[in-house]
């Protein structure tokens, strides 16, 4: 399980997308959150999977799941 949690002192806007991922693996997208957010996701499937906030390009995460 993965928690993505944004401090109460951030004031900055970020969403969580899921963009590559494994066949079978359920697709999520957050609501964007700010100062106090956090949004959760069980990834399940090993394999790579990448993670992106549509509101920041640049900013992104890789994520390997193993068995």
């Amino acid at each position: 399980t993965i928690a993505w949690k944004w401090p109460a002192e951030v004031g900055d806007v970020h969403d969580v997308k899921l963009g590559k991922h494994p066949k079978g693996a359920k697709t999520f997208w957050s609501e964007p959150g700010a100062s106090g957010y956090s949004f959760t996701r069980k990834l399940t499937i090993p394999a790579t999977y990448r993670i992106i906030c549509t509101l920041h390009e640049e900013m992104t995460m890789t994520i390997t799941v193993r068995k």
